[in-house]
């Protein structure tokens, strides 16, 4: 118990005010999505993060590390998206090209892991074309909750 109060003590002394700290409003706009997809023989995991004002997108056939990662950006001085290599291994290119893409669809940064063979070609489109189904999807969703927040 000697400990304990020792404990408390330095807490206290170091955060005397510690009733005074007030709760932090969170923003409710995190929205995720993790769905799993089999494309003839592969079977490829898909998980989205809508952040409120970004978006995370990560395909993934192979493993479930994340060994590459792509920052997108679209900015008013180029029709090319900003991009830059947060993480860099396997398809890298794939991501960068991919998150480029959809922050130029989808007007807000984009992040995105791509991690598919290197064999399968249609594999990659067939991602995309599914990935960017159910972003749309979530976008519709999140637009119609912001209207009834308005509403309320």
């Amino acid at each position: 118990t000697y400990f304990l109060r020792l404990n408390q003590s330095i807490c206290l002394s170091i955060m005397p005010d510690i009733e005074d700290i007030k709760p932090v409003k969170v923003d409710p706009t995190l929205k995720q999505k993790i769905f799993v997809e089999d494309f003839d023989d592969t079977v490829v995991c898909f998980q989205i993060v809508f952040f409120g004002r970004q978006w995370y997108c990560r395909i993934s056939a192979q493993t479930s590390k994340l060994n590459n990662l792509h920052l997108s950006i679209p900015t008013p001085f180029d029709n090319v998206p900003s991009s830059i290599c947060i993480l860099n291994g396997s398809s890298s290119a794939e991501s960068k090209s991919l998150s480029q893409r959809l922050a130029q669809k989808l007007r807000c940064p984009v992040l995105v892991s791509v991690v598919l063979p290197n064999d399968q070609p249609m594999l990659k489109a067939l991602c995309e074309r599914r990935l960017v189904q159910e972003l749309k999807l979530m976008q519709e969703q999140i637009q119609s909750e912001d209207l009834q927040q308005q509403k309320e």
